[in-house]
């Protein structure tokens, strides 16, 4: 709990732990589960969420471990248990179609930043 004005406190702390929890356990099920994984990757709202999501994972060496669950995340959803890499072509050009912001014009996915936090964690890993 973080303080705030006025001696209010605000609970962006554990908020921010219950997220991370629900994301584990959403993604604990999308690794058991194709059929849940492929509805998840139907849902156009999910997709334009998911979107957000990648967009606002923006870290640096020093912050990208806080999001360690998010990375989990994604990799559940793009294994499935036949295969390494099984997100269908058709929900990759869907993802990318999607806006994200009300009147914002649809663009791919930059995932450029993601690319760097890649490199860090294997920089670490060695």
């Amino acid at each position: 709990v973080v303080p705030h004005r006025r001696g209010r406190y605000s609970k962006t702390g554990e908020i921010r732990d219950l997220t991370d929890q629900a994301v584990l356990l959403l993604s604990a099920l999308l690794r058991g589960n194709n059929g849940l994984r492929v509805l998840c990757w139907k849902s156009r709202a999910f997709r334009r969420r998911v979107k957000r999501m990648i967009e606002n994972m923006r870290m640096n060496r020093e912050t990208w471990t806080l999001f360690c669950p998010a990375w989990g995340f994604l990799a559940s959803l793009q294994h499935s248990l036949e295969s390494h890499c099984s997100i269908p072509e058709e929900s990759i050009v869907a993802l990318n179609d999607e806006w994200t912001d009300c009147g914002a014009e649809v663009a791919p996915l930059d995932v450029s930043h993601l690319l760097r936090a890649s490199v860090w964690f294997a920089e670490i890993v060695e």
